[in-house]
């Protein structure tokens, strides 16, 4: 069997292999490792006793290629004393950006070494790393409790249509004077799905943001000054209701607390605030670092 065929076993295998996949009851060291290209988030926990991992495990979502790659790493570092599982942290970095190509050196990798084919597709490489960047970082830095937990945990929070397509309409105001963008240029630009990209900005133009320029050299236009589109007006093309409260939506209709509930009301006006944010920004407001 060749390397591709074990590469594409072990992310299938490791990507739904829920042993790895928990919170820890005690943990010493805690962080978020966020890849903004791909989506994917993942929160580590360690358990360090006498300078040894002891235990490690996390949580997330994310392709199938981080969320395998994560895993395995669990697997391979627990037991590691820290300045080890660092070692083992730059070696798989390295490897994975072909820099260390030695098998012997490779050797105690184990079954991370299967990723080492993944340096072909540039595009998955920050999904590979992403679990061994935050291990570095935890290690390095001895991050106890986490610097970066957003507050608002899984509610009021973009997907990848609503993320992804503020990175393509960036794009679009970065080449503007420049002809049509095609789908494929912005996708090799910014790291994301081509195919993905076609069903956000089925939605971008049905909303009016985006006009679409048919034959040779095609592709995609703004369809007014980048000052006249509101970060809002993309949000809500892409993502829809990202409402806080539910009650003024007749989602709650039968709850019994409707008329005296203090957190709808509170809810309510951080809705409307959020509202204002969204529609006082445009695209003319973003700029790349």
């Amino acid at each position: 069997m060749d390397l591709n065929s074990i590469y594409t076993e072990l992310v299938l295998e490791h990507s739904r292999n829920k042993q790895n996949r928990r919170d820890l009851e005690e943990y010493t060291h805690k962080e978020l490792g966020h890849n903004p290209s791909c989506g994917d988030e993942i929160t580590l926990q360690l358990n360090v006793k006498d300078n040894v991992i002891e235990d490690i495990s996390y949580t997330g979502h994310g392709c199938a290629i981080s969320q395998a790659s994560t895993s395995i790493m669990c697997d391979n570092v627990k037991g590691l004393t820290v300045d080890e599982a660092i070692k083992r942290a730059d070696k798989f970095i390295g490897m994975v950006k072909g820099q260390i190509q030695d098998e012997d050196e490779l050797e105690d990798l184990d079954d991370a070494v299967a990723f080492e084919s993944i340096q072909n597709l540039p595009a998955r490489v920050k999904c590979a790393v992403l679990s061994w960047y935050t291990l570095k970082d935890i290690l390095e830095n001895d991050k106890t409790e986490g610097s970066f937990t957003p507050w608002w945990g899984d509610k009021m929070k973009l997907s990848t249509k609503g993320r992804y397509g503020l990175m393509a309409m960036y794009n679009l105001k970065e080449n503007m004077g420049k002809g049509p963008i095609a789908l494929k240029d912005i996708a090799k630009d910014e790291n994301l799905s081509e195919s993905y990209l076609e069903q956000l900005f089925t939605l971008l133009r049905k909303a009016g943001l985006v006009k679409s320029i048919r034959g040779a050299g095609g592709g995609y236009e703004l369809s007014r000054d980048p000052k006249d589109i509101a970060i809002g007006d993309i949000i809500n093309a892409l993502e829809g209701d990202l409402s806080l409260s539910c009650c003024d939506l007749g989602k709650n209709e039968n709850c019994n607390k409707l008329k005296e509930c203090a957190t709808r009301d509170i809810l309510n006006k951080l809705q409307g605030k959020i509202e204002v944010a969204m529609e006082s920004m445009t695209l003319a407001d973003m700029w790349g670092k």
